[in-house]
């Protein structure tokens, strides 16, 4: 199998979009070869395909390798799709794209902006309402662990303090034991570090049952900002660190709940061509 791919960079959370048709049934498969060390070496896959809306506004469809939303994944396409337009077209300023995605019912808003080369983008993405936000209480073999969990559309996070989790990958087991009943597609557990301003995120996929430490985390910045408002009870502007880079995410909050919610980051293309499987 030959396959078209881009590789991204989207504050080092390693993703490769796939541009040639491949089947549904072998998304896990391709997927789970292609991160291996020994080939593209990636954190996640998405496979790029024409949009299920015959809307002439929404320029494509992500289909996530398990069935997922992934926000990083979502601002990579929007970066690859604005640099393939502009060596056709050699055009200038902020584009506007509508994108589709697994995990999500409605077409996402993007604006693209100019990168500091012509390899990359600032782009931000209009993040799903959450369909729920509340307190849980992870219990383990040592003590119970304060979080909050955040559902959104196609992947769910939970928001714990750092320094409250000793062995974090056990803890993860924990969690994904207590939270199984409610079948998410994807679960991240999001590590806060609220004085360092520093997340660390562990993502799991259902579909492919991976577990990766990741560089950084578009949802789960996402799910951090909704948390905080939600908690707060009032707007939020934050910049969130991560082991490779900084995420930006900016929350809405009107009258009892969160209105609107805005993710920002750069995103460098650092490698375009054939795949081999």
């Amino acid at each position: 199998m030959k396959l078209k791919f881009y590789k991204c960079s989207p504050a080092e959370n390693m993703t490769v979009l796939v541009w040639d048709p491949v089947e549904r049934e072998q998304y896990a498969e391709v997927a789970n070869e292609i991160m291996e060390e020994r080939h593209l070496h990636a954190e996640q896959v998405g496979f790029v395909t024409p949009p299920v809306r015959k809307s002439a506004e929404i320029a494509a469809r992500l289909e996530m390798m398990g069935g997922e939303f992934c926000a990083n994944a979502t601002l990579s396409l929007a970066t690859v799709i604005s640099f393939r337009e502009d060596i056709q077209e050699k055009s200038e300023g902020r584009k506007k794209l509508k994108l589709e995605s697994s995990g999500v019912k409605d077409a996402m808003t993007c604006f693209v902006d100019k990168g500091e080369s012509p390899y990359s983008r600032r782009v931000s993405l209009q993040i799903g309402l959450p369909q729920a936000v509340s307190d849980v209480q992870i219990v383990s073999e040592e003590k119970s662990v304060a979080g909050m969990l955040v559902e959104l559309p196609g992947i769910a996070h939970l928001i714990v303090d750092r320094g409250n989790v000793e062995n974090p990958e056990s803890f993860f087991e924990d969690a994904l034991k207590q939270l199984e009943e409610k079948k998410f597609d994807a679960l991240g557990i999001m590590f806060f570090d609220e004085r360092k301003m520093h997340l660390e995120p562990l993502v799991w996929v259902r579909a492919t049952n991976s577990l990766f430490w990741e560089k950084g985390c578009g949802s789960g910045t996402a799910a951090l900002g909704i948390a905080k408002a939600s908690k707060e009870k009032e707007s939020v502007d934050l910049n969130i660190n991560q082991p490779g880079g900084v995420l930006g995410i900016s929350v809405k909050w009107q009258g009892k709940a969160v209105k609107e919610a805005w993710l920002s980051g750069d995103v460098k293309i650092v490698a375009e061509g054939f795949t081999y499987l």
